[in-house]
């Protein structure tokens, strides 16, 4: 059986959590980790300065806990929803350590949609 870990916004109703559920439905074994943390009030002050500077900051270890997941079992796919918080050092850390690990990352994001910012025709 495929083994899957599947990092993305898991909390209930999120199309992240659905597409985690129809993988496991598919038939593939299953480990997960939650990349939305609802962060408090010095974290979101933290992560408005960080805006500021173009920095993308990780207070919940997010590239630790893939790494140590990562670094005890071993998966035929990394499947990111939307890994805004996933170091490319990361990505390569997996690669050496599973070289026949696939990467996917899923960005639902649409490019087109209404809250793109309005360009000199609009």
């Amino acid at each position: 059986m495929k083994s899957i870990l599947y990092i993305g916004d898991l909390h209930p109703g999120t199309t992240s959590t659905e597409r985690m559920k129809a993988m496991r439905d598919l038939g593939y074994s299953m480990q997960s980790l939650n990349s939305s943390v609802h962060p408090g009030l010095m974290e979101r002050i933290a992560g408005k300065i960080c805006g500021i500077f173009g920095l993308t900051p990780d207070f919940h270890h997010l590239n630790r806990q893939i790494r140590q997941i990562s670094g005890t079992d071993t998966f035929d796919l990394l499947w990111i929803d939307k890994g805004v918080l996933v170091k490319p050092s990361t990505l390569l850390w997996i690669k050496s350590r599973q070289p026949g690990c696939r990467l996917v990352h899923f960005n639902p994001d649409d490019p087109f949609g209404a809250y793109r910012k309005a360009g000199p025709f609009f």
